[in-house]
């Protein structure tokens, strides 16, 4: 049987889904978490938002990021 652990949402850097299991990242390792990512996003504060089909990022973690420009077609 799995162990159950509690983590708090401020220790969370993303959770993302990788070989169709959802993940939560975090410093001290990564955690299964057995839930679907848009059953994972309702239980989140308002500082996690959804970047892809497939990653939710804390907001609180991110430094900078690049933005790309459109390419005209």
């Amino acid at each position: 049987m799995a162990k159950l652990i509690s983590i708090e949402p401020n220790a969370i850097s993303r959770i993302y889904i990788e070989n169709r299991q959802v993940l939560a990242e975090t410093i001290q390792g990564e955690y299964h978490l057995g839930l679907r990512l848009y059953q994972v996003l309702e239980k989140l504060p308002s500082y996690f938002i959804k970047i892809s089909q497939s990653e939710i990022v804390n907001l609180k973690e991110i430094e900078r990021f690049n933005i790309t420009p459109k390419r005209p077609r």
